[in-house]
């Protein structure tokens, strides 16, 4: 099967389509691990630093309790996954 993409205005491409995708595509926020180098009192440490907050999207290849694997590109011509990213499920917040 192949899907025509357009280009540009005068022109079409043809892309084959090896398969086709059953993989959920997500975006998913959560809890980042992060410091700091300055000087600070305990005070300052519990009010004013924080975790950070991200989010990622990609195709979801695998959900337990324990992880959330994201693939964030997938190149359908090698049916492979790229740039991959594996968050600790706990960390996630939505």
């Amino acid at each position: 099967m192949n899907k025509r993409i357009k280009a540009n205005s005068s022109a079409t491409l043809e892309v084959p389509i090896k398969q086709k995708l059953t993989l959920e595509l997500k975006t998913i926020c959560w809890l980042d691990a992060c410091s700091n180098d300055g000087k600070y009192t305990k005070e300052e440490i519990i009010e004013n630093l924080k975790p950070i907050t991200c989010y990622s999207c990609g195709y979801i290849i695998r959900e337990d309790e324990d992880v959330t694997i994201l693939a964030q590109t997938y190149i359908n011509e090698l049916n492979k996954y790229e740039k991959i990213l594996i968050i600790p499920t706990s960390l996630i917040v939505n």
